[in-house]
């Protein structure tokens, strides 16, 4: 990173091994299978998530996906799961392994991810919301404790029935906070 200069969300995404990026509007989730090929009864599953602002997102002409090389991580959305934190965890019910002795495991993308029902412009490439979500499954019956994830970017999307308005402003429910990383 560049001295003053805002991180950039290929830099804050890491790369884009296990990244799926969708787009869904704020109501919406959605659901994954996984299948091991193995036994994942001795695994733990969790999944964490939370949301920042890029300040423009540019689109691939060939195929259609976002592309991140221009664009700039802003701020961040705190009070994600209501206490504050700008942290959420998603909810066991939304992992079902009950058949992970055949290795399937069910994931499901919560709804209302993006906190509070914080505004959304209705433009798709100035100030996008997008929210990160890990899910992450960890081996414990391996020594050492091994663990791998899946990552999800998913650009939050304007819907009909929430308040349209500048993510970034003082006046959004949804708490944001600027962040340029010196």
């Amino acid at each position: 990173m560049a001295s003053g200069r805002v991180l950039d969300a290929k830099q804050f995404l890491g790369g884009s091994d296990n990244v799926l990026n969708i787009e869904l509007l704020p109501e919406q989730t959605g659901s994954f299978q996984y299948d091991f090929g193995t036994d994942v009864s001795g695994y733990t599953f969790t999944s964490e998530y939370s949301s920042v602002l890029i300040d423009t997102l540019t689109y691939s002409v060939a195929d259609g996906t976002p592309n991140y090389a221009s664009s700039n991580v802003t701020g961040y959305f705190a009070n994600i799961d209501g206490a504050g934190n700008s942290v959420g965890t998603v909810a066991n019910d939304h992992i079902d392994d009950s058949d992970a002795v055949n290795g399937i495991v069910q994931f499901t993308i919560p709804k209302d991810r993006y906190a509070n029902n914080g505004w959304i412009t209705p433009s798709a490439r100035t100030n996008v919301v997008l929210t990160i979500l890990e899910f992450k499954w960890t081996d414990t019956v391996s020594t050492p404790n091994t663990t791998d994830s899946h990552r999800f970017t998913i650009v939050e999307r304007f819907s009909p029935d929430r308040t349209p308005g500048d993510p970034s402003s003082a006046n959004n429910p949804a708490e944001f906070t600027s962040i340029i990383i010196a």
